[in-house]
């Protein structure tokens, strides 16, 4: 494994024809890199190291729930460190990150960048169900005014929001509540929060 932390003895070498190799390792995010070590560096020696295909699904998973997208169409991998601008791999621009929905499910923290058309699956609030892919609410913007943003519920069930001030409403099935920092929801049974 030529990016080995401990093994150099396959590293990549100072040859610009491998730059891009060097290169697009950097753009992994470490939660990325970490599961290739993993997989071709502890996990050839040691069987119990070894990556299972669940970790790598749920890997990639939070890959995707961390893009964040730029003005010049390119799309960056958030990893959950940077605060609140990434720098653009492509145009090497800032990119401001959007609002994220923090969900927590069973102990487990996870986040969905809330881009515009952002979906909220079943398998962030219910990883264990059956249809993990069916979309339960989007990223939507309001039907009269395109700068304020809202969560559209598309479940079948009605939502509870609980705003930052403290008042609670339901969020009938079709029906959308304004995307603020601070918004609690509860949906299907899991709490998420919008956070800046």
């Amino acid at each position: 494994f030529v990016f080995d932390p401990h093994d150099t003895s396959n590293a990549l070498p100072n040859d610009p024809e491998y730059k891009t190799a060097a290169n697009r390792w950097k753009l992994c995010p470490p939660s990325l890199q970490r599961q290739f070590q993993r997989a071709f560096s502890e996990g050839l020696k040691d069987p119990k190291q070894r990556v299972t295909e669940g970790e790598w699904q749920n890997v990639f998973r939070a890959l995707s729930d961390g893009v964040v997208n730029c003005a010049c169409r390119a799309a960056n991998l958030w990893d959950g460190l940077a605060p609140s601008a990434i720098t653009c791999w492509h145009c090497r621009q800032p990119v401001a990150l959007p609002p994220r929905l923090v969900i927590d499910v069973s102990g487990t923290r996870r986040q969905l960048m809330l881009s515009r058309a952002a979906k909220i699956r079943r398998r962030h609030v219910e990883p264990h169900a059956d249809d993990t892919d069916a979309i339960l609410g989007e990223v939507t913007p309001h039907p009269t005014n395109p700068q304020v943003w809202g969560l559209r519920n598309l479940s079948a069930s009605s939502w509870m929001a609980t705003s930052p001030d403290g008042t609670s409403r339901d969020v009938p099935p079709q029906k959308s509540v304004s995307m603020e920092a601070g918004l609690k929801l509860n949906i299907a049974g899991t709490m998420a929060e919008v956070c800046q």
